[in-house]
């Protein structure tokens, strides 16, 4: 084996810092995590990692379980506009999320409409904002991780948003020695990144996909999109 062989880095043996790891890799990319757990050391640790990986300059924003659309999307600023004569709008928490990630707090008690809000945003990566009969439209490429603290089955995230998030994972019964990232580095993510770029499919494995899709009887599309790219991850 050749130093490079013994220096490449390999995958953590657990499935919760697996998943930190791909979302790290291109929060945007797989939409976000389904984080479930109480708050605890192990959901610190796991949100400490994550944000470790992403590195200091890329965005990390805590959205409160009541935030309203307006703070998601920013508005008109009344006060600036009629002070300056001109339009100014205020930046809403979506738009400043851009390149980064946002931590959805109890996201089983979200409300629909702020669940719809953030779920457009990841459609299309833009943050379009019409208030007052203007229209503004800035990018928008983020994360999300959502907090799922439900104690039964009545707390149910919107669908609408969980099924936009690639990845699911469970801190109920993970240990903190679980959460070994391996020595992955911010430096061996960035590589990972730029290799992520030129990871192609091939057409049967696409197909393949496709047929496991309806072998499960899982109806949305988006679903196939997202394991393609959970995929690349993990080739990347």
């Amino acid at each position: 084996m050749n130093a490079r062989a013994r220096n490449k880095p390999r995958l953590p043996g657990s499935d919760a810092a697996l998943v930190a790891l791909l979302f790290a890799l291109d929060p945007h990319a797989v939409g976000g995590v389904r984080l479930a757990g109480l708050p605890g050391p192990a959901r610190t640790r796991w949100l400490k990692c994550v944000q470790a990986l992403r590195g200091g300059d890329s965005p990390w924003l805590k959205v409160p379980v009541n935030v309203s659309d307006e703070r998601l999307l920013g508005g008109l600023d009344f006060a600036a506009t009629i002070g300056s004569g001109k339009p100014v709008f205020s930046t809403g928490l979506l738009e400043s999320a851009d390149g980064g990630v946002i931590v959805l707090a109890m996201a089983e008690r979200v409300a629909e409409s702020a669940a719809a809000v953030i779920a457009s945003v990841l459609d299309s990566g833009e943050v379009r904002t019409e208030r007052d009969g203007l229209t503004r439209t800035a990018p928008g490429r983020f994360g999300v991780i959502a907090l799922d603290e439900s104690m039964d089955d009545d707390e149910e995230i919107p669908e609408g948003l969980v099924d936009r998030l690639a990845l699911c994972v469970s801190l109920r019964e993970v240990e903190l020695s679980e959460l070994n990232f391996d020595g992955w580095t911010v430096a061996e993510l960035e590589a990972a990144r730029h290799r992520y770029t030129r990871v192609r499919v091939k057409d049967v494995h696409m197909e393949q996909l496709a047929q496991a899709a309806v072998a499960f009887g899982i109806p949305s599309l988006r679903a196939e999109v997202l394991a393609l790219r959970v995929a690349r991850g993990m080739t990347a």
